[in-house]
């Protein structure tokens, strides 16, 4: 059974961009690796490694601090 995907990205807590991308890498037929990026540079990763899950990859952005949400 598939889930729909709901959860919102929210805006980079570096430079305020309400639009960071959700970059897909596709590895194989069946795996695919996630990790959200801003224009500006800023990056969510897991320890230097890309995400195996969208939604934890997309909890883990929004609740980065940065200089605008500290």
């Amino acid at each position: 059974m598939k889930h729909k995907y709901t959860r919102e990205i929210l805006p980079c807590p570096f430079c305020n961009n309400a639009l960071p991308t959700l970059i897909i890498t596709d590895y194989n037929e069946k795996e695919k690796f996630y990790h959200i990026q801003c224009k500006c540079g800023a990056m969510m990763m897991q320890d230097g490694m890309l995400f195996t899950n969208k939604n934890k990859c997309i909890r883990a952005w929004n609740k980065r601090k940065g200089v605008n949400n500290d």
